[in-house]
C-alpha cells in the first residue's frame, strides 16, 4: 500500500503545483509505542512489553544503539510543512535510520523466530 500511496502524492504533486499547493509523505520505520508492541504481540501470540519494542527496534537498526522515536518522526513532518523546504514536492521522506540503503531486513529470520505462524511456514519451505 506504500506503493500505491507514493504514485498517489507523486501524482497531486503534479496536479497540484499550479496552485502552489506541495504534496510529501513520510514513510516511518517501526516505532515503538504500544500500538507496535500490541501488532507483535498479535503476531507472536506472546506479550511484548514498550521496554522490549524499544530494545528490538534498536537491535535492528542501522545506527548504532538508535531507536526511532515519534519525535523523529514529529521533526520530519515539520520539516515538510515549513517554507525550509519549500522546493521539495511529490516526495517520500524515509525516515528509518538508514534502514532503506543498508541491507535487506532479515525478514526470514523475524519470522522463523518471532512469529508461530511463520515458524510453520518455514517448516513447510513457504516463505
Amino acid at each position: 500500500s506504500k506503493t500505491a500511496m507514493v504514485g498517489l502524492v507523486r501524482s497531486a504533486s503534479v496536479e497540484l503545483r499550479g496552485f502552489g499547493i506541495r504534496v510529501n509523505m513520510i514513510s516511518p520505520d517501526g516505532v515503538p509505542t504500544n500500538v507496535l508492541a500490541q501488532a507483535v504481540h498479535m503476531l507472536d501470540c506472546e506479550p511484548l512489553s514498550l521496554d522490549l519494542a524499544e530494545r528490538k527496534t534498536k537491535e535492528f537498526s542501522p545506527l548504532p544503539d538508535h531507536s526511532l522515536s515519534t519525535l523523529d518522526v514529529a521533526q520530519a513532518a515539520l520539516f515538510i510543512a515549513t517554507e525550509d523546504s519549500g522546493f521539495i514536492s511529490g516526495h517520500n521522506l524515509m525516515v528509518d535510520c538508514g534502514k532503506t540503503v543498508t541491507k535487506p531486513y532479515d525478514n526470514a529470520r523475524w519470522y522463523t523466530t518471532h512469529s508461530p505462524l511463520f515458524r510453520e511456514a518455514a517448516k513447510t519451505g513457504m516463505d
